[in-house]
């Protein structure tokens, strides 16, 4: 992952398309594939409400949403419920909790994990270090899609209250 990412295509390359300056939360398969794996570099963001709580959660997409402001011209980005997509995340060797990000470039097969505090100066560090080659990234081990399974089922919903009562 490098500069080349970013640059003006000739006229033999048609234009990529250009990412949202906001991050996008895909809930189908199709709309992974068309905010995410439809570009060249895709960040990935797992978020988790469930085990964050509903403020650090919105904080974590204001946070996100900062990122994607600046960034945008050479990434596209999603956030994905990180429970929900345990497989993917496990996939992408994120195994430190919520929020985790990895940058993913669908085409070569490899991708990157960014490892630090969920900050915007410091997310944007990784990304412009990551554009100039001074990052590196770590090859697929195996096929992405069988890690998207999760995009086909809908996250269930948590229990309600009377739902927990009926089981005592």
């Amino acid at each position: 992952i490098n500069a080349e990412y970013g640059e003006s295509s000739t006229p033999e390359t048609p234009a990529a398309p250009q990412a949202p300056q906001e991050a996008f939360n895909p809930q189908s398969l199709a709309e992974f594939q068309k905010h995410c794996l439809d570009f060249k570099l895709c960040v990935i963001s797992f978020f988790s409400e469930e085990n964050t709580g509903s403020e650090l959660h919105k904080k974590y997409i204001e946070i996100l949403d900062q990122v994607t402001k600046k960034q945008y011209k050479s990434f596209a980005f999603v956030w994905i419920d990180g429970v929900h997509h345990m497989d993917l995340m496990q996939f992408l060797h994120l195994e430190s909790g919520f929020p985790s990000v990895a940058v993913l470039h669908p085409s070569k097969k490899v991708y990157a994990p960014y490892v630090g505090s969920y900050e915007v100066e410091k997310i944007n560090g990784f990304l412009d270090k990551l554009l100039r080659g001074a990052k590196p990234t770590l090859p697929l081990s195996g096929e992405l899609e069988p890690h998207l399974a999760a995009f086909n089922t809908p996250p269930s919903p948590p229990p309600s209250d009377s739902e927990e009562k009926s089981e005592l």
